[in-house]
Formats: C-alpha cells, sequence, structure tokens
C-alpha cells in the first residue's frame, strides 16, 4: 500500500512539473502587460527604422520605469546591446547620431503619448554615454528636469493626487458609457470646466487643464489625450496652425485625432470652447473635408512640444499621422 502511495505522489509530483513547464512556455509566447499597453500607440509603432531604429527599446524602458522619472536624478540606463554595439569602439559617427536621434524621437513621442508624464521639461533632459551604456538625466546644466515650480517628488505625488480628486466625479459619470458617449462626455466636461488661458505655469499640461483649470490649445489636446488612454480608446494629439483663430490666440495649435468605430475623426476641444454660454460641436468627431478648411497639420513639428523643441538637425524622418475619415461621424 505504501508503494502505491509513492508512486501516486510521485505522478502527481511529474505531472505538476509538467503543467508548470507546459504554463511558462505558454507565458513567453504571451505579450507581457507592456506590450499589450503599447500595441495601439501610434507613434511608438513608428519608431523602428532608420534614425528612429532604436526607439522602440528606449521607449518601452522609460514606460517600464514611469515611477522612477519622478525621480529626477534617477539614470534610465540602456546597454549598448540594445543597439548592437559590443563595445564603445564600435561606435562610429554614423551609429552614434542613430542612437542619438532615436533616445530624441522615444523620448518625445512618449511623453506626448503619456500626458500623465506632465512634470517633466523635455528641454531639460541629457543624453549620455559611459562605455557600458546609455543614460538620460537632468545633466550638468539643470538642477533637475521639472517643469517650472515643481521641486520634488513630494511635489508630484501631491499634483497627481490633486488631479484624481480633481476629476473622481467625471470619471464616475463615465461609468458604463460606450466608447462614443465616452467621448461626447469628456470633450463637454472640458469645454465645461476649463478657460483658455496660455499665460499659466501649466497652460500646457495636463495639470493646468485638470486642475487649475487654465490652459492653452495643447493642454487640452493633453487632458482629452489622457482621458482617452485612460479608457483605452486610441487617440493622439495633433500639431499644426488654425485659420480664422480667435483674438488674442495663437496660430500655433493642438489637436486630437481618435479612432471610433476602425475611422479616425478629428476632435478640437479648444475651438469648440469659444463661446463661454453654450459648449460647441464644430469639431467634434469630424473628417477630412471639415477640418482641412482650417487646420493645417505639421508634419515637422508633429509629436513634440510644438512650441518648443530640441531636434535641430538630428531630425531626419517624420512620422505619419492617421487618414481621417472623409466625411464627418
Amino acid at each position: 500500500m505504501g508503494e502505491k502511495i509513492k508512486s501516486i505522489l510521485l505522478v502527481i509530483v511529474v505531472v505538476s512539473i509538467i503543467s508548470c513547464i507546459i504554463a511558462n512556455v505558454k507565458d513567453n509566447g504571451k505579450e507581457t502587460n507592456t506590450e499589450k499597453d503599447l500595441k495601439n500607440k501610434f507613434y511608438y509603432n513608428q519608431l523602428d527604422s532608420g534614425y528612429k531604429k532604436y526607439g522602440k527599446s528606449i521607449y518601452k524602458k522609460l514606460y517600464e520605469n514611469k515611477d522612477n522619472l519622478e525621480k529626477s536624478s534617477y539614470k534610465n540606463t540602456f546597454s549598448l546591446n540594445n543597439f548592437d554595439v559590443k563595445s564603445s569602439e564600435e561606435i562610429d559617427y554614423e551609429k552614434s547620431k542613430n542612437i542619438y536621434t532615436s533616445f530624441l524621437y522615444a523620448t518625445s513621442s512618449f511623453l506626448i503619448e503619456n500626458p500623465d508624464i506632465f512634470w517633466i521639461d523635455e528641454n531639460k533632459i541629457q543624453y549620455g554615454q559611459e562605455y557600458s551604456y546609455y543614460y538620460l538625466d537632468c545633466g550638468k546644466d539643470y538642477q533637475n528636469w521639472y517643469m517650472d515650480g515643481i521641486q520634488s517628488q513630494k511635489d508630484i505625488e501631491n499634483m497627481k493626487a490633486d488631479i484624481e480628486k480633481s476629476i473622481s466625479n467625471i470619471k464616475k459619470e463615465l461609468e458604463g458609457l460606450d466608447n462614443y458617449n465616452k467621448i461626447k462626455r469628456i470633450h463637454d466636461y472640458l469645454c465645461e470646466t476649463i478657460t483658455y488661458d496660455k499665460t499659466t505655469t501649466h497652460a500646457h499640461d495636463m495639470y493646468g487643464a485638470l486642475v487649475e483649470k487654465k490652459c492653452a490649445c495643447d493642454g487640452y489636446a493633453k487632458a482629452f489625450q489622457y482621458f482617452m488612454n485612460l479608457y483605452n480608446i486610441e487617440s493622439i494629439v495633433v500639431v499644426g496652425e488654425g485659420s480664422e483663430i480667435p483674438l488674442g490666440w495663437d496660430s500655433n495649435h493642438a489637436w486630437n485625432y481618435v479612432k471610433l468605430n476602425n475611422s479616425w475623426y478629428a476632435v478640437d476641444v479648444t475651438w469648440d470652447d469659444v463661446n463661454p454660454d453654450a459648449i460647441q460641436y464644430n469639431y467634434f468627431l469630424k473628417g477630412r473635408k471639415t477640418m482641412e478648411k482650417d487646420h493645417t497639420v505639421d508634419v515637422k513639428g508633429q509629436f513634440y512640444n510644438p512650441f518648443s523643441f530640441a531636434f535641430s538637425y538630428y531630425v531626419q524622418e517624420n512620422f505619419d499621422y492617421p487618414l481621417l475619415n472623409g466625411s464627418d461621424y
């Protein structure tokens, strides 16, 4: 009887081990959480060729270290092996330019696609090389890479808490809505709560839009993008120029494209907020025919800060924008 029990136990152990091995093999074939999150990131998916060919690995590293980015002294390291390099001696001028430009593309597209990283001033990010790795930090020119007015990680934590408190009610309203009604309610909420003001410290980020309730057009667009990310609705920030703008507004402009029922449409929350007494829908889920009348996209200044960028002559390639549906939704 004892031998039978031992045999049964042995079989159970062997089966358990085999099951674990099979499970691990299956897991290795699955997408990681990061890959799932980034699957529909429009700019991320273009970081794979030419002078941005190393961009995906850099973007993924940034995404996986979101929390660490609150620490301004933190170095995000990137092994040279990620860039097909075995030693520092193998990095010629062309390779070095390629890696550096990939950093620029990856960092800028990461920040515009993830507006919840609102505390980083892109112009303060420095790229460096030490023999075995590349890194990014705030460099010797700045005390930190924070936006003006932010001094510490504690400040960032408090600001994130402010955002969560500010949007708690609208998040409850959005529960159970389909994508169309989510997009519409978010559009309306931003119009109801924000006043256009390009003079404030946080005029160009989502904190200004969602907490201070004052921002410029890119603040509106980043706030809209934040909500789209929150509800897994494909969307991007678009920059360019607008004609027939209200007095005192910039011709440089930012708005959004959003994907609904497998087609792309434009949403310009800023221009639908021109009347303080009523929400407009002149630029809500519009197609090419409507948008091309007074909106011109800029493929050179596109996905990074449209008012202040640091690509200089290193930029060699543009990103594609989605093709808007011909007609309005």
